[in-house]
């Protein structure tokens, strides 16, 4: 991560954003926040014809922004919704002005290449540059909460083919959507514990990888380190190596499991300035049990209830038997 040139070239570009309306106050019926941006319903997106063109693509070698081998970087995002040059003011009651982070991470210049076929040493180097990201962003006071994720397959609608993710850096708080700190106490350090035995698909010295016991789709997985850690920056290297291990290790597994390429996000959940949330990262294979691409209804998207049919200690077993390690 290049600090003097993130500092020096985030003015360059203007977020599309007209505004953000924060969750209602006083009102659970809409317990969200949308960045409201006018601009982009003419937005020009790519064709089918020029993601899959790799020569014009942005993130591969030859690029005006990738002239040298470094694999994992992070960019400015070019297509901003969020701007660091809008002034943080609120326009008026539960909205702010559209101020903001929004950058890209990337860790393969092969135009082809997921996450899975990454060595774990790649992975941590991505994952140290995303903490070290997240930790600048959080120098500036205006920051309340990052959030970043990759999302991995057409059925997503992405723009670009290529690999990459991005990070957001919010001016409000994280609407209290169940995050593990947000009723008085950690329930990540409590599913950690002896009962999820039969969930734990492996734990190192520092960290923890475990089957959630109400997945939402099969082979969903999450990783977190064992201590009530908020943020990559303040883990070991140690620490960092062994997710990235187990992000690896079980992305693998996935793949022999189902036995073909497959969509996929990672998000990665760190703490607020707040929240002192535990750090974890969950991997959301979007497979079914054949392998076939799973499309989340409104019944997942709207009112949180998921169907399965893998149970979480049958999944558990199964990437265990696949796995690599």
């Amino acid at each position: 991560v290049n600090e003097e040139a993130m500092e020096n070239e985030r003015d360059l570009i203007v977020g599309d954003a007209d505004y953000i309306r924060l969750p209602g106050q006083d009102s659970q019926l809409e317990n969200r926040a949308t960045i409201y941006a006018a601009s982009r319903r003419n937005r020009i997106s790519y064709t089918e014809g020029d993601v899959r063109r790799s020569q014009s693509c942005p993130f591969c070698f030859g690029a005006p922004e990738i002239q040298d081998t470094n694999p994992v970087r992070i960019l400015k995002n070019r297509y901003p919704i969020l701007s660091a040059e809008a002034p943080l003011k609120e326009v008026r009651q539960n909205r702010l002005s559209a101020f903001g982070y929004q950058d890209v991470f990337l860790y393969t210049q092969n135009h082809n290449l997921k996450l899975y076929d990454q060595t774990p040493k790649r992975i941590a180097q991505l994952f140290a540059a995303i903490g070290k990201a997240v930790a600048w962003y959080h120098h500036d006071d205006r920051i309340q909460f990052c959030f970043s994720m990759e999302v991995c397959g057409r059925m997503f609608g992405p723009s670009l083919e290529h690999s990459h993710g991005q990070t957001f850096a919010f001016p409000f708080h994280r609407p209290p959507s169940g995050a593990p700190a947000s009723r008085g106490k950690c329930e990540l350090c409590t599913v950690t514990a002896p009962c999820a035995d039969g969930r734990i698909l492996s734990a190192g010295e520092e960290t923890v990888a475990l089957v959630p016991e109400r997945s939402r789709s099969p082979f969903e997985f999450w990783v977190a380190p064992h201590e009530h850690v908020d943020q990559l920056a303040n883990m070991s290297d140690a620490a960092i190596m062994e997710m990235a291990v187990s992000t690896w290790r079980f992305l693998k597994a996935v793949r022999v499991t189902v036995g073909v390429d497959f969509a996929y996000t990672v998000s990665y959940f760190h703490g607020g300035r707040d929240d002192g949330d535990h750090f974890r990262i969950e991997v959301r294979p979007a497979v079914g049990v054949l392998g076939q691409t799973l499309y989340e209804s409104p019944l997942e998207g709207a009112v949180h209830v998921y169907a399965n049919a893998i149970e979480p200690e049958e999944a558990c077993k199964r990437l265990q038997d696949a796995s690599v390690l």
